[in-house]
């Protein structure tokens, strides 16, 4: 059996598929969150860090201070 065969097994559709990777990207941004960690991220190709606080900085606003 191929790994796709193997994640149909687990995962019945691609809604069930999106559902559990946004599960796990919102306990990571939380996680993050709670050890006062930014969250990175790629909004149309630019590198930004969701702060702690819920702000949103780019790498220049962060390289500036």
């Amino acid at each position: 059996m191929n790994k796709e065969n193997n994640l149909s097994v687990i995962f019945n559709n691609d809604d069930e598929l999106v559902k559990t990777f946004n599960s796990a990207i919102d306990f990571a941004i939380e996680e993050n969150k709670k050890f006062g960690v930014p969250s990175v991220f790629s909004i149309e190709g630019t590198m930004v860090f969701q702060m702690p606080d819920g702000t949103i900085k780019t790498e220049k606003e962060l390289l500036e201070k």
